[in-house]
């Protein structure tokens, strides 16, 4: 560029074609999509329902954070309350999704059946219509034979030193 512009190298560069493909094939391709139809990626690796929870908030938080696009990182270090709710939401959902169709599936039809506002099925009961009884008054449906369901009653159990089964689904 020290050079006057009328002595400058002219013409349009021809790249070697050989050359590019050559290094083209050396890049490595990693693709983060999943390949079949595995709906239990999110229990798997661990047998403790808590754990589960927690790690799913992460991934959720950092979902969250990563499509908002802010500037900064996460001013919080630890997970809020509202994460791991979150969370116990969205594990609720999957278990749904894998375990029912929909509100018309013949094992809980007969139930009178709805979708709340997160999308979790959930029943009618006497005390829906109360103001004060939160999800205690409408519960969500979960099936008997799932792992998560299993998880989530071990952990309950342990939790309340051992306790027996009507206090169990009591308190579930």
């Amino acid at each position: 560029m020290r050079l006057p512009p009328d002595e400058w190298p002219s013409g349009k560069l021809q790249p070697d074609e050989d050359v590019m493909m050559h290094k083209w094939r050396k890049c490595i391709v990693s693709s983060l999509l999943c390949k079949g139809d595995r709906d239990d990626w999110y229990y798997v690796f661990s047998n403790n329902y808590d754990e589960v929870v927690r790690v799913l908030a992460w991934i959720l938080r950092f979902v969250n954070s990563c499509c908002k696009q802010r500037t900064g990182h996460c001013k919080e270090k630890m997970l809020q309350c509202r994460d791991i709710i979150l969370a116990e939401k969205r594990v609720i959902r999957y278990v749904q999704k894998e375990t029912f169709t929909g509100l018309q599936d013949e094992r809980i039809a007969s139930l009178d059946p709805f979708l709340d506002a997160e999308g979790i099925i959930r029943l009618k009961t006497r005390t829906t219509e109360r103001a004060d009884v939160g999800d205690f008054g409408i519960p969500a449906v979960l099936p008997s034979r799932h792992p998560m369901v299993e998880r989530l009653m071990l952990s309950t159990h342990v939790k309340l030193c051992h306790v027996g089964v009507q206090g169990l689904f009591r308190l579930l």
